[in-house]
């Protein structure tokens, strides 16, 4: 895994933790509130037949630039637990959201929205709409810490995916 920063002049290497060298490791989003602050967000998997489907063996991933140096930051999502992170929204050192979609069990037969909110020392789960029987999912987020939206789709079994968007208040998403 690996990412890049602008100098100025030129677009730089800069070395990000590899959670999975057996595996695949995918950045889908990125948030910096300052140049010392910034978040990655996205999904790690062992590989499995030589693929990394939407299985037991897929799990968010986050990672923390510090101004330095990324780090990789426990994401508290259940290892035992199908899940993605894939937009991310840094709002200050002690505020962030990562946003993407958890399957309720190892077989994924449905995946249900994944909200997480960074408070300063860890991320926790805030409690998200899922309206779709079979897919939830959410792909990005931007706002203020009042006025957050995150966008996604939604699927009911056997239909076509609608447009799923929620907004924080600053309590609750709706």
């Amino acid at each position: 895994t690996g990412a890049y920063r602008w100098s100025g002049a030129a677009w730089k290497t800069v070395k990000t933790p590899n959670a999975q060298v057996n595996g695949e490791n995918w950045l889908l989003a990125t948030s910096f509130d300052s140049s010392k602050d910034g978040w990655a967000a996205g999904w790690q998997c062992t590989m499995v037949s030589g693929t990394c489907g939407f299985s037991v063996n897929q799990q968010a991933f986050l990672i923390h630039w510090n101004g330095k140096a990324w780090s990789t930051v426990a994401t508290g999502v259940p290892s035992t637990t199908p899940s993605a992170l894939r937009g991310t929204k840094a709002l200050s050192t002690k505020a962030a959201w990562a946003v993407g979609s958890v399957c309720p069990t190892s077989a994924c037969s449905s995946s249900a929205s994944l909200a997480r909110m960074w408070n300063g020392s860890t991320w926790k789960t805030v409690s998200s709409p899922h309206p779709g029987n079979s897919s939830n999912a959410l792909m990005a987020v931007d706002g203020t810490a009042s006025n957050l939206f995150a966008v996604g789709y939604y699927a009911n079994s056997g239909g076509t995916a609608d447009t799923l968007i929620l907004r924080w208040n600053g309590t609750s998403w709706s």
